[in-house]
């Protein structure tokens, strides 16, 4: 049984109408749940709060925050409480972070939601909250358009994805295959020629390149992918162990047209920023007060110029860091993008007729590279 409800004033834009059809048959986890606090959720914000409904599904229970903008996870995080995972994602991109859409995996309590203060943001998704946490947002004048969303236990019952387009339908299964092989190990031994059950197509997974990834990898990795297939296509991310089991995305290119741009102009250079704003943090200093008087002043802290270079290489270059891509690299280009960054641990599909360039160009640059055997291409 479906019911449909127009969708406030206005849709994407304040010139188009929109409406909502609620499936009051679905029983898992959703975000058309009336909101706890706040006006009922817009087109927009339906979007979004779903998007991070999805990467809510993949923490499988365990701390994690992610905060989303244009269905992107422009932050992303774990940690070993709700709190420390939303500092960690909100790391990954503070300017993004303005008006977004927040998502725990966990019941929210009173001083999680504390975190927000001078903080704006859209809406909340989390599968529960507790009474203080509540009060608290209820309290506050600044917070009285905030939404929050209680979507229920994060079960995943199976759901087809369906796209409306003119003169039809179209529908799939989810993407929840994160790569080929049983196992994480698998990524890590000498490659094997698997085929992919729904296509039949065989596909090369394991490590392809002569330097192989370091013991204790396997959580980043799986991260690392994890993020990667919340991403707009061509989307290529740089996911960053920031304490020992606990990661984040450090830099995100999404949406590109190609994924040469999304790795040497968004991804990685957005990871350099925000090792640099660590630095900064960890000096003590304010990032942007110290930016700009280096611009006005070159000579102003010239001692911190080499510091910090050094420090981004060293931190780039270890095996706290990986570069995921969500399809093959076509040519080596991608890669050695990657390579000037100074990254050293490269996670992608394969399947390129251009693969063995690709896995030369990473012996070149000592870089490790694994074939996952799975694309996650999202539109």
């Amino acid at each position: 049984m479906t019911e449909k409800i127009q969708l406030g004033r206005y849709a994407e834009n304040p010139h188009q109408m929109g409406w909502m059809e609620k499936d009051f048959s679905y029983k898992g986890p959703t975000v058309l749940n009336e909101p706890l606090h706040g006006s009922p959720l817009g087109y927009n914000n339906i979007l979004d709060a779903n998007a991070a409904l999805e990467v809510l599904l993949d923490f499988k229970g365990g701390p994690g925050v992610v905060v989303i903008k244009h269905k992107n996870p422009c932050g992303l995080a774990t940690g070993e409480t709700l709190k420390q995972a939303f500092e960690n994602a909100w790391l990954g991109d503070e300017v993004s972070a303005f008006g977004s859409i927040v998502g725990y995996s966990q019941k929210v309590t009173e001083d999680v939601v504390k975190l927000l203060m001078g903080k704006f943001v859209e809406v909340l998704v989390a599968p529960s909250y507790d009474k203080a946490a509540l009060e608290w947002i209820q309290s506050k004048k600044a917070k009285k358009n905030l939404r929050v969303i209680q979507t229920g236990q994060l079960d995943n019952p199976g759901f087809i994805e369906a796209h409306e387009i003119r003169g039809g339908r179209i529908s799939q299964e989810q993407d929840d295959t994160l790569y080929l092989c049983d196992t994480i190990d698998g990524l890590f031994g000498d490659p094997v020629e698997l085929k992919e059950p729904n296509s039949g197509i065989e596909y090369r997974v394991g490590t392809v390149s002569d330097r192989k990834f370091e013991i204790g990898m396997q959580g980043l990795v799986e991260f690392s992918i994890m993020a990667g297939k919340h991403t707009k296509s061509n989307a290529i991310i740089s996911a960053y162990e920031y304490e020992e089991g606990q990661y984040r995305v450090l830099g995100m290119g999404a949406g590109q047209p190609n994924r040469l741009d999304s790795a040497q102009k968004l991804s990685l250079p957005k990871a350099r920023e925000n090792l640099m704003r660590q630095y900064f943090r960890e000096k003590g200093l304010n990032y942007e007060m110290t930016m700009d008087k280096m611009i006005q002043d070159g000579t102003y802290r010239e001692d911190l110029i080499g510091e910090v270079n050094s420090y981004i290489a060293s931190v780039l270059s270890s095996e706290k860091v990986v570069a995921f891509s969500d399809a093959f690299f076509p040519k080596r280009d991608g890669l050695d993008a990657i390579a000037r960054m100074g990254v050293k641990y490269v996670i992608c599909p394969g399947g390129s007729k251009a693969d063995e360039e690709v896995i030369q160009a990473a012996n070149e640059h000592g870089i490790a590279m694994v074939f996952t055997g799975i694309r996650h291409f999202r539109h």
